[in-house]
Formats: structure tokens, sequence, C-alpha cells
């Protein structure tokens, strides 16, 4: 089937075409540097909250040297603002842990639904998003009711970004990729792709994979922040990281994306 994304990235382009009165693919393309500054901005003021200027600085200085990054941040593809939406929705709701303010809780929930509108592969993710705010109010002992009341407010939040979209979906029967259909019957079968899962990550995150030495540091971090991964920001950021790295590799384990895994793209 085709690849059919949603229509956030191709209205912003035809925006811009619309301001510019005239065609200028080159140009068009500033949109994904704006967002790589969008991140740049809210990656510092997120590591500010809780650590010195210069470690903050220092941080971000390393999160724009990932080849990676800059590569995806010059080139017209939706993964870039996708990481975006999602990553940012990601450090406001690690705000909202800290702060306990609903606002940054609501402003994650409406990033994670602007992710929606602009891949599909933003649907699945929410469920990190959840699973982490579940864990958050069970830790907390945080009463049912106000819980309810936020998980409910910030699901009608990411409706208001899902359901057109959706609702667009059923009434044209746009057809669904089959990279996003979900193989629940080869679940035992696709065994065999797990070593071979694990094998790639594992060279792309420390070899080849242009994220210079990004996972690296990582783990020398983690390693020196061992005996402090029951302070809340180290524990959901851990959390974050891990869920997001079993998504992925759930997703090449039971959908067609394993192709692309393959093929190193």
């Amino acid at each position: 089937g085709a690849v059919i994304y949603p229509l956030h990235i191709p209205l912003t382009e035809t925006w811009i075409f619309n301001v510019l009165g005239y065609w200028n693919d080159a140009l068009m393309k500033i949109i994904f540097g704006l967002f790589f500054l969008v991140l740049i901005t809210i990656f510092y003021s997120s590591i500010r909250r809780v650590s010195s200027r210069p470690i903050a600085i220092f941080s971000t200085y390393l999160l724009t040297t990932l080849p990676l990054l800059v590569h995806h941040a010059s080139i017209e593809y939706a993964d870039f603002p996708l990481s975006v939406y999602f990553t940012a929705s990601a450090l406001f709701l690690l705000n909202y842990f800290d702060s306990k303010s609903n606002r940054y809780l609501y402003l994650s929930a409406a990033l994670a639904g602007i992710a929606t509108w602009t891949k599909s592969e933003a649907t699945p993710l929410l469920l990190i998003n959840l699973i982490l705010l579940s864990i958050f109010y069970i830790k907390s002992k945080q009463e049912l009711l106000p819980a309810a009341k936020n998980i409910f407010n910030c699901f009608m939040i990411v409706l208001i970004f899902k359901l057109p979209w959706s609702i667009l979906n059923w009434v044209y029967h746009i057809p669904k990729s089959i990279y996003q259909n979900i193989e629940y019957e080869k679940v035992f079968a696709n065994i065999d792709r797990l070593p071979v899962i694990i094998s790639y990550f594992y060279n792309k995150m420390f070899f080849y994979g242009n994220w210079n030495i990004a996972w690296f540091v990582f783990i020398v971090i983690l390693i020196l922040s061992f005996n402090r991964l029951k302070e809340a920001r180290i524990f959901y950021s851990l959390a974050y990281i891990l869920l997001f790295l079993l998504a992925l590799g759930t997703m090449y384990y039971i959908t067609e994306n394993y192709v692309w895994l393959l093929d190193g793209t």
C-alpha cells in the first residue's frame, strides 16, 4: 500500500509557498531548520531547570553535534518534526512530574497530539506517555479521581488533533500502508528476528549509526548516576529511553518495517 502521512507537514509547506508567492524547494526546507532551533531551545531550558548553566550548555552542544540529527534537520522527512514534537512532549511531561503543574501536562498532551498529525507512528508512542503518567500517579499515590480526570483531559486534547484525520481516513477509505499493519499472528514466527534487531541496534547506536558519542556518553552517565536512579527526573528519563527503544524494536519485530532495518535506512 501507499505510505499516507497526516497533513501537518504538507499543509505547513503549502503555507510557506503561499507566503513566498512562488515555488522554491530549497527555501521551503527552512521549516526543518526552525524545528531544529525549537528542539535546541526546549532541550536547553529543560536541562537548565534541573542543572547548572554550564551543564545545560554542554548538553545542548552535544545534542547539536549528532550527525543524524543535523542531517534530518536539512531534509524533507516527517521523521524529524515527529521527533521534535515527541521529545518536547516528553520533556514537558517530565516538567509536570517535577512541578505538579497541569499546564505542563496539557502542553505535553497537545504536543503529543500534534505529533499524531505529523506521522502515524506517533500513535503507539502515546502509550509511552500513558505508561509513565500511570507509573507517576501510582508512585505518588495520587487520588483516583484527580488522576483519572487528568488522563481523560490529556486524551481529549490528543483527540482534537487525531480525530479529524482518522475521520477523513474513514470517510474517504484512505488505505493504510502495509508498514502500519501489526502482524500479531507472527509474534512467535518472527522469533528469529530478535537477535538481528539487537545486533543492528547495538551497531547502529555505538559504531556506524551517526550518533557520534551520544550512546557512549549515555552509558557513562548511567554508570555514574547509578546511585541516583531513584530520583524522579533520572528514573523517568531512563524509562523514556528504554520504552522508546522497546517500541522501536517491537515495530521491527511485528511489522513490515523490518526491511528498513535490514537495508540500513
